[in-house]
């Protein structure tokens, strides 16, 4: 949060979810806006104009990154291995988060590009070849 407001004060962080109190209060010291836990409606409504940061240091494939390429927002996230084969932003610092969050705020040729590989995500990720994936999956297994 205080990497994207040094680049730009106008630009809002928002925490989409909630945790921990402590964790929270650390957020809110820092200008956050926690929402706490939303419905899938309200997420949908806060991705619109909005870029998608993804700071886990680990995870499968998150639902919220496939959440965040349904609404079109650029995503930017940590590299992390789960993720490596996506065609949005990866970064490996926090300043190098901020500043991708920036870049994809404003439209532009990283923007476009960040919104053509949300095209892709939702072509490869339907829920269609999720579950013939897992139907694979499980018959190779069994």
């Amino acid at each position: 949060a205080r990497e994207i407001r040094r680049r730009d004060a106008a630009l809002r962080v928002v925490w989409v979810g909630d945790g921990e109190a402590h964790y929270r209060r650390m957020l809110e010291a820092e200008g956050v806006e926690v929402t706490g836990w939303v419905g899938r409606q309200e997420v949908r409504e806060r991705l619109l104009d909005a870029v998608y940061m993804h700071t886990a240091a680990y995870e499968g494939l998150p639902l919220t990154l496939l959440e965040a390429a349904a609404a079109d927002a650029p995503i930017v996230a940590r590299a992390i291995p789960s993720i490596c084969d996506l065609p949005i932003q990866l970064e490996s610092t926090p300043e190098g988060l901020a500043e991708a969050a920036c870049r994809l705020a404003r439209p532009g040729p990283r923007q476009s590009a960040a919104l053509r590989g949300n095209v892709r995500i939702r072509h490869l990720h339907t829920p269609e070849r999720l579950r013939e994936s897992l139907v694979r999956f499980y018959g190779i297994a069994a």
